[in-house]
């Protein structure tokens, strides 16, 4: 069994990876200490989706999605993303990633999935600055070949009347010319006006993308939670105890179950004092066969069955008098 020390170190690391990739969801620390596989699908879903849109990119033209997919589906297509892209081999398989438990572990397989997100994102950062270097440049020297003429040689123009040569000048453009000169140049600057203004945009829906992305995973957690109370709702609906379902009635049905008994039992009373009352002798030996003692029986006999009919009469008017069922 592993030490909780040992646990303790892993997510100081991963906690320290977490800031360095700007994660916003939340982190269940408890469940990531325990293994829950719901603690750690929302950090690799925000790695590998969220982080780098160049890297997201890339995944969706190999034809690796990883968006709007089901647990089972999103951990078969990560081990593909270790596999080909990054060729990398969890210490852990699928069924156990998805499992509970194996937490020191996971938090190691996904401090290295944000360790090799990050190599791959510093790369393609390289590659787009290299890229867009050159865009400028490109720019540049479409611009100095279009560009207008020496302002000076202008100034000269207008105040003389006339357009005087520069010394060093090769040769003289028409007013013409630099008209044509200006209205190339013109949409050079266009498009490199249209091209900040949809990498604005772009980043202005990515950032809109990733705050819905954290929206949807605390959506799949409550989701899991609301599941989890309803089933416990259920459950305890459904307890047993000591053989037989709980049942909860009102007090005055209680009331009337409890009367109807006392009536069954005095019924029953009476039934079997007239089973033991013997019938009576002749007229004759009566007097000299009933005994003292007999007669004490049936005086408490009569005595108990006049207090029980007396309390069967009571409980039968306050059932009377209630006015409406229990619901």
């Amino acid at each position: 069994m592993l030490s909780t020390g040992d646990v303790q170190g892993c997510l100081r690391k991963l906690e320290t990876l977490l800031r360095v990739i700007k994660y916003q969801g939340c982190v269940d620390y408890n469940g990531l200490s325990k293994g829950d596989p719901l603690a750690f699908l929302p950090i690799v879903s925000f790695t590998l989706t969220s982080f780098s849109p160049p890297f997201t990119e890339q995944l969706m033209a190999a034809g690796l999605e990883l968006t709007g997919k089901t647990d089972l589906r999103f951990t078969d297509t990560l081990y593909k993303v270790l596999r080909d892209v990054f060729h990398y081999k969890p210490i852990l398989t699928k069924q156990q990633f998805l499992q509970w438990g194996f937490s020191q572990r996971k938090i190691s397989v996904i401090c290295d999935i944000i360790n090799l997100v990050l190599q791959k994102h510093n790369q393609l950062k390289k590659v787009d600055q290299c890229k867009h270097s050159a865009r400028l440049s490109t720019q540049k020297e479409n611009l100095s070949r279009t560009g207008n003429p020496n302002p000076a040689m202008q100034s000269t123009g207008r105040h003389c009347g006339e357009q005087v040569e520069p010394e060093f000048q090769p040769r003289v453009k028409s007013p013409a010319s630099h008209k044509d000169g200006r209205e190339e140049a013109q949409p050079t600057l266009t498009d490199a006006d249209s091209l900040s203004a949809v990498e604005g945009r772009l980043s202005a829906l990515e950032a809109q993308i990733e705050s819905l992305l954290s929206g949807l995973d605390r959506l799949r957690i409550l989701e899991k939670r609301l599941e989890e109370l309803e089933r416990w709702r259920n459950t305890d609906k459904t307890r047993f105890q000591n053989g037989g379902e709980v049942i909860t009635i009102c007090k005055e049905s209680w009331e009337n179950l409890m009367s109807r008994v006392l009536l069954l039992e005095t019924k029953l009373e009476l039934s079997n004092v007239q089973l033991n009352v013997a019938p009576p002798p002749p007229a004759s030996t009566t007097s000299s066969s009933m005994s003292a003692a007999s007669k004490e029986d049936i005086k408490e006999k009569l005595e108990s069955i006049t207090n029980m009919l007396k309390i069967t009469s009571s409980l039968l008017k306050n059932t009377d008098s209630s006015t409406s069922p229990c619901n």
